[in-house]
């Protein structure tokens, strides 16, 4: 995945990209971004954290960008911090990255995000799953209601809550 011309905004598999958000449309195109580049996302919702705390979890993950759907992220000059909304308002310019290739697919081992816990340390701890388990997840009863495109899904609970809870 590229953004404009400055190669510093490529997004390649197995980056780490934080997406600061809290749950809304453009939170949900930003890590459908992040995943169909290959990349791993992790929710950080600003709405439910203090700034310093996602700042240092972002420090932690050596992010070197971080998309945002709220206000704008100051990381710093080795982070670039990019808004979902004005990567939506971008004319789509396909492009092939280094590898010769646009899109990146998942593999079963690949991370699919990290989740941060809050820890009984007070601590945030990251916790890593894989492809495997979100699709193992979403393909076993009792979760899959035999939802169709025409079913729609209330997206209520923080970007950054775990309802999996599972280990793979």
């Amino acid at each position: 995945m590229r953004w404009h011309n400055d190669s510093r905004r490529w997004v390649f598999r197995g980056d780490v990209v934080p997406v600061v958000a809290k749950s809304s449309l453009p939170m949900v195109i930003g890590v459908l971004g992040v995943l169909r580049s290959g990349a791993t996302y992790v929710p950080l919702d600003f709405s439910q954290w203090p700034s310093s705390r996602i700042t240092s979890t972002i420090t932690r993950l050596h992010a070197r960008i971080v998309l945002y759907t709220g206000p704008e992220v100051d990381l710093g000059p080795d982070v670039i911090g990019m808004s979902v909304k004005s990567i939506m308002r971008a004319p789509y310019q396909p492009t092939k990255d280094i590898h010769g290739a646009c899109i990146t697919d998942p593999q079963r081992d690949d991370l699919a995000c990290i989740i941060f816990t809050s820890g009984t340390t007070g601590e945030p701890k990251g916790v890593m799953l894989r492809h495997s388990s979100v699709l193992h997840f979403v393909t076993s009863p009792p979760f899959n209601y035999n939802v169709t495109p025409r079913d729609r899904v209330l997206l209520a609970l923080s970007c950054a809550f775990d309802g999996m809870n599972i280990q793979n």
